[in-house]
């Protein structure tokens, strides 16, 4: 098995880079030392790309802007994700909840997929939101008193 994949939805597009930015804040806080060992990667057309990076992974958690930005921070299931956007409509032509159910059906999503969705209280929020994911993923990240730390 691969190691966990933390994967960001979106593009360098101011607006469609929440995703993105995401994973630049969560970059310094993962342990150096080893502790939790992830793959970060970008992924910005979920049709091509979000389906072979989950393939052979034990877990995965993936961060999108959620279509109301102003519901808050939070974690998802599929069928939320897919109830939070118009379906079919996505800013990535496919939407990630589509490429989801896709993967589901064909059985190549991991045993451990956490959605989080992000709205505009990210970066305060997205530290305790991943840590409280990989909990329930039973992936134990090791905390520092100011925040995630891997």
């Amino acid at each position: 098995m691969k190691r966990l994949l933390i994967a960001g939805i979106g593009s360098g597009q101011p607006g469609d880079d929440l995703g993105w930015r995401a994973l630049e804040q969560l970059q310094p806080t993962l342990s150096p030392d080893g502790a939790l060992s992830a793959e970060l990667l970008c992924i910005e057309h979920p049709a091509l790309d979000l389906l072979p990076a989950l393939r052979g992974r034990a877990g995965a958690v993936l961060l999108d802007a959620l279509a109301d930005p102003g519901a808050g921070t939070r974690l998802l299931t599929l069928d939320q994700l897919a109830v939070s956007r118009d379906a079919g409509c996505s800013a990535h032509g496919f939407s990630v909840a589509e490429a989801l159910r896709l993967g589901e059906a064909l059985g190549l999503l991991p045993p451990r997929l956490t959605l989080i969705g992000l709205g505009d209280d990210w970066p305060q929020a997205l530290p305790g939101l991943l840590a409280e994911a990989l909990r329930r993923s039973e992936i134990i990240p090791t905390c520092r008193p100011d925040g995630f730390s891997g």
